[in-house]
């Protein structure tokens, strides 16, 4: 229960900061328009830039994460195989749970795939 309770509070903590960002963000620019100040589109377009993603996600990033996933993937399966030599019931859940991260590491390859595709259709 308290794992989950955690991982409520992460995404709270996220979605809050979100939005407390945003309402400093327009609360400048309130400020600004209150006291005259002119903002050209310039200023403008580097305040609202805070809020937007920084660069698209690129291929190779992508592909690193999915090789990285895979290895974890492979080693935590390892890991029930070496542990069901003593306890039998081990070697499922090291599988259960390097299958897991393997396909987050597959997910990830074919994402890398599809950009990079995407990239030679338009470039």
């Amino acid at each position: 229960m308290s794992f989950w309770m955690f991982i409520a509070v992460i995404v709270v903590a996220g979605i809050a900061n979100g939005a407390f960002r945003h309402y400093q963000t327009q609360q400048t620019i309130r400020k600004a328009i209150e006291s005259g100040h002119t903002l050209d589109p310039q200023t403008l377009e580097r305040l609202l830039e805070t809020e937007r993603p920084r660069s698209p996600p690129n291929a190779p990033g992508l592909i690193i994460g999915g090789v990285v996933m895979l290895c974890i993937g492979a080693g935590l399966a390892l890991i029930g195989f070496f542990m069901s030599q003593t306890r039998p019931g081990d070697l499922w859940q090291g599988l259960g749970a390097g299958s897991l991260v393997g396909l987050i590491g597959v997910g990830l390859l074919v994402s890398a795939a599809l950009i990079r595709r995407d990239g030679k259709a338009e470039g």
